[in-house]
């Protein structure tokens, strides 16, 4: 019995993944529009504003994580988008009840960021400005409606 030979056609070209590429671009330009344009804390600004230490605050932001109540992301180490907590740098429950819903779908701390500080279709504003006016139940619905309808089709 002969070995099979299997010949290469010079005109099979490889195939390039333009479109993985392409997401990853566009990932990277909405991460760096994030970062650059809302604001966020690290750990040793949110211990400073708590009044706490940075090993403390570690702690009390990795319990809320866990609990999918909080999100961070890592970016040049890890940064705490500053939307879910108020002036004293304590969690806002509504936010944390629409976090919570987001987070448990699947959703990154990337998506969850995005999704609050992009036009919502539902309402033609970003969630964020819910959080502003005080509108958290509207702010849980929104996000309730959000994963229901991912989740749908």
């Amino acid at each position: 019995m002969s070995p099979t030979i299997h010949l290469v056609s010079e005109s099979t070209a490889p195939l390039l993944d333009h479109v993985g590429v392409e997401l990853a671009r566009r990932r990277h330009v909405m991460w760096h529009t994030l970062v650059t344009e809302q604001p966020s804390v690290d750990y040793g600004l949110l211990a400073a504003a708590r009044g706490q230490t940075e090993a403390a605050a570690r702690q009390w932001v990795r319990r809320l994580r866990n609990e999918g109540k909080l999100i961070t992301v890592d970016h040049s180490g890890t940064l705490i988008p500053s939307f879910q907590f108020d002036a004293d740098y304590e969690p806002i429950p509504a936010v944390a009840d629409a976090v919570q819903t987001l987070t448990g779908s699947g959703m990154s701390g990337w998506a969850v960021w995005h999704w609050f500080s992009s036009v919502s279709p539902w309402v033609g504003f970003e969630p964020v400005l819910l959080i502003e006016q005080g509108r958290g139940e509207q702010l849980i619905g929104l996000a309730e409606q959000f994963v229901a309808d991912s989740t749908a089709g």
